[in-house]
């Protein structure tokens, strides 16, 4: 089952309690955070976070305290994460950079991967994504870069490959741009997977070839036509095209 699969028939499970966020009605646990105290029900937070789901478990201490305490996190960003979990729906929009909601959208991030809410933090993280193509033309795109460099980066290669497809667009301008350098800089993995697409796939504006040895598996670029030794082998001609999976290419060389 995905995700988004997952996301509805948990949606239409728990639709019931959709409007209960902080609503001591039918209520069985208090989250207490920053002097707040939010009315909460173990079903549903168990239902939408792993972590909450082990937290209330038989075996922990938390499964029969009535009151949980979170107070390491961003108070603004963890009560938007509660909400979110309620209503099944990201609580930002796409225009979360004309509204200045860069810090909200991190802490959201954080909170939603330490508590596990995996769908919204992916969400989150292509809120991001999204804005990378049109960067190319917006005066704003240092605030997208720097948002991204500041994310731990176990959480940023959570959703690699949509970073990279959505870098690529745009790629010769960005890499011009200070904020998108000191973020790979930042993110060697999100680096490598750019350079890896590369590699694979080349750019719209790239006319070289790409062929690996059968031999030593190594990649090669050229821009020759002809067939040719490896360079790293100088075997006898064994150079196939990227047409079809390697099983280890982790070396490139360039002609």
């Amino acid at each position: 089952m995905t995700t988004n699969n997952v996301r509805q028939e948990q949606g239409r499970n728990l639709a019931g309690l959709k409007n209960h966020y902080d609503n001591p009605r039918y209520s069985d646990v208090i989250i207490a955070f920053s002097g707040r105290k939010v009315h909460g029900h173990k079903i549903m937070l168990a239902k939408r976070s792993t972590y909450f789901a082990a937290m209330f478990r038989n075996d922990f201490k938390e499964s029969n305290d009535a009151v949980v305490e979170l107070e390491e996190d961003d108070p603004v960003a963890l009560d938007a994460m509660l909400n979110a979990m309620y209503m099944n729906e990201v609580p930002l929009g796409f225009d979360w950079v004309d509204k200045g909601q860069a810090p909200l959208l991190r802490n959201l991030i954080l909170c939603a991967d330490k508590y596990q809410v995996e769908w919204l933090r992916d969400e989150c993280l292509r809120l991001i994504t999204t804005y990378f193509p049109d960067l190319v033309y917006e005066k704003s795109g240092h605030q997208v870069f720097e948002l991204a460099q500041s994310l731990p980066e176990e959480i940023l290669t959570t959703q690699k490959d949509i970073f990279v497809r959505s870098l690529m667009t745009g790629l010769l301008q960005h890499s011009r741009s200070r904020s998108f350098n000191d973020m790979l800089d930042d993110h060697p993995r999100l680096a490598q997977g750019l350079l890896q697409h590369l590699v694979w796939t080349g750019h719209e504006m790239d006319g070289a070839r790409r062929r690996y040895c059968k031999a030593c598996d190594v990649a090669v670029f050229t821009h020759s036509v002809a067939f040719m030794k490896c360079p790293m082998c100088r075997r006898d001609p064994r150079i196939g095209d990227f047409n079809q999976p390697i099983a280890n290419c982790e070396r490139w060389m360039l002609d």
